[in-house]
């Protein structure tokens, strides 16, 4: 609010907007790039996360390599949870 009616009155204003602050004003397209800026360990995973192409379950390995996961349905008591484990 303060910000418009500096502007507004012709105001300088001694402050730092991030640059996807300046691209907004602009009326410039903002992307997940920007937050490089703001982020860079955030950013790295988001890049990360949207450019590896990933199998779903497939990909994923344990410490020794691929492995079959199994879960078993609980006996017993009804709040006892499932139990799994990987052979």
């Amino acid at each position: 609010m303060q910000v418009g009616k500096a502007l507004f009155d012709g105001q300088l204003l001694d402050v730092y907007f991030t640059r996807s602050f300046y691209k907004h004003i602009l009326g410039v397209k903002v992307t997940y790039h920007d937050i490089e800026a703001v982020d860079p360990d955030y950013y790295k995973n988001l890049k990360w996360m949207l450019e590896v192409p990933l199998d779903g379950f497939k990909a994923l390995q344990g410490i020794s390599g691929p492995q079959r996961f199994q879960i078993h349905k609980a006996y017993g008591a009804p709040d006892r949870l499932p139990s799994a484990h990987t052979w």
